[in-house]
């Protein structure tokens, strides 16, 4: 059996189902930790490190480090704050993060049970 090469288009789309299933995971985390109410600072967000640079044809995210950030109140992320970590379009790279930020809900879900 061989395996099947994706387009570039393909993989663009399979990357942003990807992201959009890491929002969601988000999204859960909080909802998961009760942390649906708190400010931008205390729940878990998405965000990005690196170099987002404006071209003339919008923002070039090609040289940032997008992850998921447990809460930091008062301070900006850094790296300890982080769980699963990709380059804008790595589709290896995003379903790697969103297998790290399952196994943290998985986590959170099993410690609120006991």
């Amino acid at each position: 059996m061989t395996a099947r090469t994706r387009t570039a288009e393909e993989t663009a789309q399979a990357f942003a189902r990807q992201e959009a299933l890491l929002l969601a995971e988000v999204a859960e985390l909080n909802e998961v930790l009760g942390l649906t109410d708190a400010d931008h600072s205390h729940k878990v967000t998405h965000g990005y490190i690196g170099n987002a640079k404006m071209g003339r044809d919008g923002w070039d995210m090609s040289d940032v480090l997008w992850s998921v950030y447990l809460p930091h109140p008062g301070r900006v992320g850094k790296d300890s704050d982080r769980v699963g970590a990709y380059r804008t379009g790595s589709l290896d790279g995003i379903v790697a993060a969103r297998r790290e930020l399952l196994a943290v809900i998985k986590g959170a879900r099993l410690a609120r049970s006991i």
